[in-house]
């Protein structure tokens, strides 16, 4: 017989507790039960497999080193998704080069250079992509144009500064506004998302 949501929270919840007293029989039946979940989750984030294999042995070895010191939660699935996506994005802001086809833009990359971008290179599937675009219009047109300048056609910001008019630290500056702009509405969205 299938279990309820609620049935399945109060499942997850118990066997949260008995690994946090040190069971390790709970321990392995929360990995066979959370593994699959999470794996399927964190490829909605990032599309390597393999990194999400190791950024999930990676979290379920910490689980059990700490398992003396993990906290109550009342929703074991939302905590769990972010840790995995703040380990992703970890992970992904560690590989300077790395980059990211966007949609309807093949030749086009996304290269991360900071934690700060890491947010944007984890828009991965068409729902988050169609948020990023709604997230684009809370900008100003200026704002906009220097985002899509320096990510959407991988322009430095020597060349953004030539091409605005502006100086090179303020067209830094005018990216850090607007990228806080941009991961205060993508976060919450994904905060929604997860919870």
């Amino acid at each position: 017989m299938k279990m309820n949501i609620a049935e399945t929270k109060i499942n997850d919840i118990k066997l949260w507790d008995e690994l946090r007293s040190g069971s390790r029989n709970s321990f392995i039946e929360f990995y066979d039960l959370m593994y699959p979940i999470l794996y399927a989750h964190g490829l909605k984030y990032c599309f390597d497999k393999e990194l999400m294999k190791e950024v999930l042995q990676e979290v379920f070895l910490e689980i059990w080193e700490k398992r003396n010191t993990l906290p109550e939660v009342n929703n074991v699935k939302g905590y769990l998704y972010a840790i995995v996506i703040r380990k992703i994005n970890r992970s992904l802001s560690s590989k300077k080069h790395k980059t990211l086809p966007l949609e309807n833009a093949s030749q086009q990359t996304i290269s991360v250079q900071s934690y700060e971008f890491a947010l944007i290179e984890s828009i991965k599937t068409n729902e988050l992509k169609s948020r990023l675009q709604k997230a684009l219009s809370v900008l100003t047109t200026k704002q906009k144009k220097i985002i899509i300048m320096k990510f959407f056609e991988d322009m430095s910001y020597e060349e953004i500064s030539l091409k605005t008019g502006n100086n090179k630290r303020t067209v830094y500056n005018q990216i850090y506004e607007a990228i806080k702009i941009l991961k205060k509405y993508l976060t919450l969205f994904l905060l929604i998302l997860l919870y």
